[in-house]
């Protein structure tokens, strides 16, 4: 046998157990993380809590078996595959851009390994989260096979689906990193391109919607069609052709199959019905492989530092005199910021930073003008109003998280963070300096959004539910920048930030008001809701309780306790007005027990319970972030040593220090 043969035939032998050794490793470093054990308990927890929670509702108590079975059935699969739609966004969107920014990446390829590879390892190790979440819901998702109104064949479907979904959103977010390098760029990617096999059958229905005005119902037209035997004879039945084949790419679709039983889109003249779900599957199974394949061929080469063209040096050139202008607009804008805050100078370099906020809510304004213009009758009803208003106001907020934290945590990453704290500069007047530039950029485009929604709304829903909305908002957005700041002292990557800060201001609230309503649905109320509402007179004060919050908001002074303080108690007449009135009616036996307790007192409640978690965290970050600033940032240095020590490696041992802490050994 010649030489280069068996050379050949010995690397082909190599390779299986080379693609174990890099899993297996990536394996054990994934287990050595003490989130990996904290992670499983607050996903087993967390699932527990769903099912506790829809079991001790009085709304599920007064259902039969079987729909209480159903009603917990998809209240667990919904929570279920939102988490894991997105897991991959959280666990794999910057596992290969941080080792391109480390300039680790590189030192891989010096040996034997490929691109299938490392993707495959990071894969392995980005996975364990997903699956150990996936596993904590199984058996609530088990639960009403015992009670029934949920079949086996139902159970394993959307177990199957689950799994699916979370490999999914680990490809394609390992595609994104591996073509990425910024962190918060490869998150908002990564999120973007989960999303897009349901962003681009929509558009495309938007489209055909555009090609068939003044026709009745499009939809009903082309569902016609689709039942039917008849071929295509216009572009637009050829693009819906397209969507319908697209929409076998999208989880989400797979979701509903599996979800209602049945298909959104019949295509009788396709498959049978039973056959969408698993075509559906089949089609999100290859997808998934193409993007890790894609993401194993890319990242070989992206790792490269080559020089740029002078094609692209220019592009560079031009992008920069574009977001920081020529350098008599750079000296100009920096004397100016430097005069009123140096941190606030570092966060608002960029001249058009403050306008993308405008843009954004301009570009909501057109899509409601636009939505208003095609179902006027439909676009101010609760259950598409509502769930939309909750997203508009989520993405800002975590809008300000990442623009709260980002500076921080590359600063931090970077080194530049000590150099900082070495400046006169105190943490005072960088917390100065954050809100400044927080104001600058979103304070006058969230008041043009408050005064909108108010003159929209103001004929479909009370005005006192409105300002509670928007004084949440805005004290929301004053307590993230604290929980977010203080968070990023302590936190690897804005990723986690995001999460942890997402977590205690959106989630925490949440998961108390639902324990709160669940108690005043229980307590006996007046019959007639129309007692509860709210007069002129509590109106006036409501509305000084959203001027308190935006005072707060706008003033060079970091009082924002109390501002919100003030907030909260301005609220308070009404909802003293409210108990009065019910313990008046209870007395003289007037009232009951009630579970449709009306939308203006669920908003009171929500932000009742949301100011009050406001003020609990703004009072454990404020003194920890002023008086500990210091301490937690430098406190990193220490941790590293003491997790050496934890895992048996001595101080001076270079190489078991990078094998315990889970880094390549250059």
């Amino acid at each position: 046998m010649s030489a280069p043969l068996s050379s050949s035939l010995s690397n082909g032998l190599r390779r299986p157990w080379t693609l174990l050794a890099i899993v297996g490793r990536e394996l054990r470093v994934a287990s050595r993380r003490p989130g990996t054990y904290r992670f499983r308990s607050a996903a087993a927890w967390a699932a527990l809590a769903v099912m506790v929670w829809r079991f001790l509702g009085v709304t599920l108590g007064q259902m039969p078996p079987a729909a209480q079975g159903k009603s917990l059935f998809q209240t667990a699969a919904i929570l279920a595959f939102v988490f894991c739609l997105f897991s991959g966004v959280r666990a794999a969107s910057d596992s290969i851009s941080e080792e391109k920014r480390e300039g680790t990446l590189g030192l891989l390829f010096l040996t034997d390994l490929k691109g299938l590879d490392v993707v495959l390892g990071k894969l392995a190790a980005t996975s364990l989260n997903g699956l150990y979440g996936v596993l904590a819901v199984m058996p609530i998702l088990a639960v009403p096979l015992i009670l029934g109104g949920v079949s086996f064949g139902e159970f394993g479907q959307m177990a199957l689906l689950l799994v699916n979904t979370v490999f999914f959103s680990l490809s394609v977010a390992l595609l994104v990193s591996s073509i990425s390098r910024n962190e918060r760029k490869a998150a908002f990617a990564a999120a973007a391109a989960v999303l897009m096999p349901t962003l681009i059958p929509v558009g495309m229905l938007a489209v055909i919607t555009w090609l068939r005005p003044g026709e009745g119902d499009v939809s009903d037209q082309l569902m016609k069609w689709v039942e039917s035997s008849a071929k295509y004879s216009s572009p637009v039945m050829l693009l819906f052709t397209c969507v319908l084949g697209l929409q076998l790419f999208n989880p989400i679709y797979s979701f509903v199959c599996a979800f209602f039983g049945s298909t959104p889109f019949p295509g009788a003249n396709f498959w049978p019905h039973d056959l969408h779900f698993w075509v559906s599957m089949l089609a999100i199974q290859c997808l998934s492989w193409f993007a890790l394949l894609l993401a194993a061929r890319v990242v070989p080469a992206v790792w490269k530092d080559r020089p740029k063209s002078a094609l692209a040096t220019r592009i560079r050139q031009r992008t920069e005199k574009i977001l920081l202008g020529d350098a008599g607009t750079r000296l100009e804008r920096r004397r100016m910021l430097l005069d009123l805050n140096p941190f606030m100078w570092l966060m608002g370099r960029e001249r058009w930073k403050q306008h993308y906020a405008w843009l954004f809510v301009v570009s909501m304004i057109a899509i409601g003008a636009w939505r208003y213009y095609r179902d006027k009758d439909i676009v101010f009803d609760f259950y598409p109003l509502v769930p939309t208003m909750i997203i508009i106001h989520g993405f800002l907020k975590i809008w300000v998280i990442a623009e709260s934290s980002h500076r921080l945590v590359e600063d931090q990453r970077s080194g530049a963070l000590e150099l900082l704290l070495s400046t006169p500069l105190g943490i005072r007047r960088m917390v100065e300096g954050q809100a400044l530039a927080l104001r600058r950029q979103f304070a006058w485009p969230l008041f043009a959004l408050c005064g909108l929604e108010l003159i929209a709304l103001a004929g479909h829903y009370s005005l006192s539910t409105l300002l509670l909305v928007q004084a949440m908002l805005l004290a929301d957005v004053l307590v993230v920048m604290w929980v977010s700041m203080w968070l990023s002292t302590f936190a690897r990557t804005l990723n986690q930030v995001i999460l942890l800060a997402g977590a205690l201001v959106f989630c925490a609230p949440w998961i108390l008001f639902i324990t709160a309503l669940g108690f005043a649905e229980s307590y006996p109320t007046v019959r007639d809701g129309a007692l509860y509402a709210a007069g002129p007179i509590y109106n006036a004060i409501l509305l000084a309780s959203w001027v308190a919050v935006w005072i707060g908001f706008i003033t060079d002074k970091l009082r924002h306790g109390a501002a919100i303080f003030s907030s909260l108690l301005l609220a308070m007449p009404w909802t003293l007005q409210i108990i009065f009135t019910t313990n008046t009616f209870i007395a003289e036996r007037r009232a009951s027990p009630r579970w449709n307790i009306p939308f203006d007192e669920r908003v009171l409640l929500w932000f009742l319970v949301g100011m009050l978690m406001n003020l609990a965290l703004l009072a454990w970050a404020r003194p920890r972030l002023l008086n500990h600033f210091r301490t937690s940032v430098l406190r990193r240095f220490e941790r590293t040593s003491d997790d050496r020590v934890k895992q048996g490696v001595a101080p001076g041992n270079t190489t078991a220090s990078w094998r315990a802490s889970g880094r390549r050994n250059p």
